[in-house]
């Protein structure tokens, strides 16, 4: 039996950061919700209540590309 996993991408630039939550089963994957945020600490509060609001009780991975900046 395969546990669901989430996993939540972030893209990030100078003035917001845009987000894809994802669910992946045993044979599928979902996109739950995908949403931009101000890359501010505001932005990034409601990030952490849009997405537990998404995931319920789930936990999920918060993955990002590294860029070398």
């Amino acid at each position: 039996m395969m546990v669901d996993k989430h996993s939540v991408g972030i893209d990030v630039d100078k003035k917001t950061f845009k987000v894809c939550l994802m669910k992946q089963t045993e044979d599928k994957k979902k996109v739950l919700g995908s949403r931009t945020f101000s890359n501010s600490t505001t932005g990034f509060d409601e990030l952490m209540s849009w997405s537990s609001g998404k995931l319920k009780e789930a936990s999920a991975h918060y993955v990002m590309e590294a860029t070398g900046v």
